[in-house]
């Protein structure tokens, strides 16, 4: 077993040398090489289990939209034909050549399309704030310098209510023997001068930016810990508890017209009640909270496992519909 180990090890460094004396000895090569790879690997990502993930991810796209890494075009298969406008951002002029060609093969209309050739940082510097229904990236957040900075202008550029559709890279938790093994492959990956970062820990920065709502899952999917469902089937429970509450609190109310004498003893125990009853929840919730991040963490799995996902920028009170969105990490 030690001498197949090695044996592997040696095949790894020989294959990783001769990347290395191509990417620096024909750098336009090894860029159009790899584009052409890309494309070509695109035609038949629709039918496999990426294109199955950014089909249900990219549910609800509408109205104005960019992506960030827009590479060669491979998303637009998955893409709904409705849209108002497409912004395809690609700083790579190898990988932006094949845009159009990807385009014209998946019938976009050519009046919605802008090409953009430019880095994810420049094209959001130069987007209006407010002014964009979705943003999505897929695998890009793990190749830029400071992706805190790309999300915080993606939140910037997005309309209240606007939609962020991210797929993503993301790093196992510190101190797993997973992350271990992430941090030494990305360490050869460095050396290499290759763009994605496998340990990029893009799902914290996700998830703690301020939007209205963050629905955000781990692929390979993997069950919800028992301890973590048995929490969120109490929440659960307690939220119907206290509709409940409320149902019974208007069936009261409308009752106090006809009998006020009645109805002053009922209230006055109906509050005694409610009272001891959401102290008695606010102390479950406070044993119960659940961190999202915690959530996607304990999903996790496999070497490189991808967060997926959609975030829904806040719509300020003044204008906000009667409507309301569940604030929390789930799948």
């Amino acid at each position: 077993e030690v001498r197949m180990m090695l044996k592997w090890v040696r095949r790894g460094v020989g294959v990783a040398a001769a990347v290395a004396a191509v990417k620096l000895s024909f750098p336009d090569t090894w860029a159009r090489g790899r584009a052409w790879y890309h494309y070509q690997l695109g035609k038949r990502e629709a039918a496999s289990w990426r294109g199955e993930l950014k089909r249900e991810v990219f549910l609800g796209l509408h109205g104005r939209v960019m992506e960030l890494g827009a590479g060669v075009g491979v998303n637009f298969g998955l893409m709904p034909d409705d849209l108002e406008q497409y912004t395809a951002v690609e700083p790579d002029p190898f990988s932006a050549e094949y845009i159009s060609k990807s385009a014209e093969e998946h019938h976009v209309p050519a009046g919605i399309l802008d090409i953009r050739r430019c880095t994810a940082e420049e094209a959001l510097a130069r987007t209006e704030s407010d002014s964009l229904d979705c943003v999505v990236c897929t695998y890009m957040l793990c190749s830029v310098a400071d992706p805190k900075r790309v999300v915080a202008e993606i939140h910037r550029v997005l309309k209240p209510g606007g939609r962020f559709f991210f797929v993503e890279h993301v790093a196992h938790k510190k101190g797993s023997a997973w992350r271990s093994l992430q941090d030494a492959v990305q360490s050869v990956r460095d050396a290499l001068e290759l763009e994605c970062r496998m340990n990029a820990e893009t799902d914290q920065v996700v998830v703690q930016m301020p939007w209205e709502t963050t629905y955000a899952e781990v692929w390979p999917r993997q069950p919800i810990p028992a301890d973590v469902q048995e929490r969120i089937d109490r929440q659960q429970e307690r939220e119907t508890r206290k509709q409940l509450r409320a149902f019974e609190q208007k069936q009261a109310s409308a009752t106090k017209a006809a009998q006020a004498i009645v109805d002053s003893v009922v209230q006055a125990n109906d509050d005694e009640e409610k009272a001891a009853a959401e102290q008695e929840d606010e102390e479950e919730e406070q044993e119960d909270e659940i961190s999202g991040q915690d959530v996607l963490d304990r999903q996790k799995s496999g070497f490189a496992p991808t967060i997926f996902g959609v975030a829904i920028k806040a719509v300020p009170a003044e204008t906000r519909e009667d409507h309301s969105f569940i604030n929390m990490v789930t799948s």
